[in-house]
């Protein structure tokens, strides 16, 4: 985990003073250069060599320079591929070997997550680029004819006098998706760079071109096979395994974390795992909110994992719930915000630098029970992409409504033009494509962002097996008739299949539970509803139901944080 701020003039004051507002994601060494026409900033996080060797901004061979936030899974195989004379196991000087050689075109060899910056001092140009999955992050801005660059909002907050009020679309997708969808920020002016992205900004006219996208398709090709699965997912967890730092997984006892758990182990014996517990236990409660930590402590043991509880109560709720809100940088309609800040705080402090966690797992493998409704709302007919998108966006969790410039439907023609083309489409697996719209859109707009702030907020790095190109391109060529089955339980069956005989049957055959506060239980219980409602504030109070009552707390949070005006109900 590394932070990045610069622009397009010098203002080595400016990137200082900006650098030091995500100082926590790159807390071991940082530096700003500068010509006159470009100010680049990092802050490192050393993972793979001493931070003397991967010190940023970096001078690359031919004498440009280059700040980099990410990894290069496929280290290996690219040093080999290209013979590569390396004096270091630092992967920035293979990013800026690479880039020298084959310029933005070594993006399509990386199997990576990454934001960087390329600038190109002959030619004065400078190249943004994230990985094909949004792993991370990348914003932009631009103001009097100055481009600003960061990898937290909050670095570029000051260049953009707009960013005290709401964007259009960003409310917009939030209002009706429940989640934003668009590269847009809530900060009006403020843009992030798309995933998969690598755009150039020429600055002798000041102007911004997308100059390659990769997007992931459902080619549907493959049949399933247990063994080269298994064997796809161990090569992963041993990519994402690279470094010389301290690595701990979230293992939440479901299917993904637990196979992953079972494959990681064999890359690093020594990897701790932490999950989450529940108390007090909701009385009478339709769902067992610890039955995912029984499995996680029983797998644990079978894998001779050294295991650690993290307990989850509602004074823990409150404590982890304005930092939550702060370290995310937008409203998300989720309730267990302050559980997953908690947990990485837990593995922070017992020395943990590097996270695994199973995202993008639920995805590439049906686990979603939604999946089912997909086929039944379309059943023998084939529809049109747009009504795939649409159909999408209607079972997407909303918060509650708020006036917006942009009704629903403008929403998904934008995100189609924007981020969801029609090229993503195979008529022949249209379950399949539903899923791509889940790989690029929930994991980018909502579960990585999540992993990446909240572990950089204790200067961690999160890295997630199943997320890489490799496994992930992989996944995409099987037919989604291979992995959901009739009935509405027969959900991951890649995984059931795979691994019934390394997995304890408990799992295997568990109903799928989310990793989850209980939140509107709590509040219905005597004792605990008194103290939730006492910090709630009192506009929220005005909507009914726990749950809405915790969104909306959330939100008006973010609104005060941000200083931002709050918009009308």
């Amino acid at each position: 985990m590394c932070g990045i701020v610069g622009c397009t003039n010098n203002d080595v004051a400016y990137v200082r003073r900006n650098l030091q507002k995500i100082k926590h994601r790159g807390p071991d060494a940082d530096d700003v250069w500068h010509d006159d026409h470009v100010t680049l900033g990092h802050c490192l996080l050393a993972i793979t060599d001493n931070a003397k060797s991967g010190l940023q901004p970096y001078t690359t061979p031919i004498g440009n320079r280059l700040v980099y936030n990410g990894e290069i899974f496929n280290y290996d195989f690219l040093k080999t591929k290209f013979d590569m004379k390396l004096k270091t196991t630092c992967d920035t000087e293979m990013l800026a070997w690479g880039l020298d050689a084959f310029n933005y075109e070594f993006v399509d060899h990386l199997d990576s997550m990454h934001g960087f910056v390329y600038y190109d001092v002959r030619e004065q140009r400078l190249y943004l680029s994230r990985d094909h999955a949004g792993i991370k992050p990348l914003y932009y801005t631009e103001h009097n004819g100055v481009l600003y660059f960061a990898s937290e909002i909050r670095a570029l907050r000051e260049a953009q006098p707009l960013s005290n009020q709401l964007d259009d679309w960003a409310i917009s997708s939030w209002s009706h998706l429940g989640i934003n969808f668009t590269n847009h920020t809530f900060h009006k002016g403020i843009h992030s760079v798309p995933p998969g992205a690598t755009m150039m900004y020429d600055l002798r006219t000041r102007k911004m071109h997308t100059l390659t996208r990769y997007y992931p398709v459902c080619t549907s090709e493959l049949n399933f096979n247990a063994e080269e699965f298994r064997s796809y997912l161990r090569e992963s967890c041993r990519m994402v395994s690279r470094g010389e730092r301290k690595l701990g997984m979230f293992l939440s006892g479901g299917l993904d974390s637990s196979s992953i758990a079972v494959e990681m182990t064999k890359s690093v014996p020594e990897i701790e795992a932490y999950t989450n517990c529940i108390a007090p236990m909701p009385p009478n409660s339709k769902e067992d909110f610890n039955s995912d930590h029984r499995c996680a402590v029983e797998l644990a043991d079978r894998l001779d994992i050294a295991h650690h509880t993290v307990t989850c109560t509602p004074h823990t709720w409150l404590q982890y719930l304005k930092p939550s809100i702060e370290a995310l940088e937008q409203p998300v309609y989720n309730t267990s915000l302050p559980m997953y800040l908690q947990t990485n705080h837990a593995m922070a402090q017992n020395g943990v630098i590097v996270t695994i966690a199973g995202d993008m797992g639920d995805e590439l493998l049906t686990g979603y029970p939604k999946y089912h409704k997909v086929l039944k709302h379309f059943g023998d007919r084939t529809p049109t992409w747009r009504e795939v998108v649409s159909q999408w966006s209607n079972r997407l969790a909303q918060p509650p409504r708020i006036q917006v410039p942009y009704t629903q439907q403008e929403v998904v023609d934008y995100l189609i033009e924007t981020q969801f083309p029609e090229g993503l489409y195979n008529t022949e697996d249209v379950l399949g494509s539903h899923q791509v719209l889940d790989v690029i859109g929930l994991c980018n707009s909502d579960y990585f962002p999540r992993n990446d702030r909240y572990g950089a907020w204790y200067g961690m790095e999160g890295r997630f097996p199943m997320a890489t190109r490799h496994f992930m391109e992989y996944c995409l060529q099987i037919h989604s008739r291979h992995k959901i089955g009739k009935y509405k339980a027969d959900q991951k069956i890649l995984l059931k299949t795979a691994y019934v005989r390394y997995l304890p049957q408990s799992i295997i055959n568990k109903p799928k539970t989310g990793w989850t506060a209980p939140y509107p239980q709590w509040s219905r219980m005597q004792s605990e509803a008194t103290l939730l409602r006492e910090h709630l504030p009192a506009k929220a109070r005005a909507y009914q139901g726990q749950k809405r009552e915790a969104v909306m707390r959330q939100f008006y949070d973010w609104l005060e944080l941000c200083e931002i005006d709050s918009p009308r109900f």
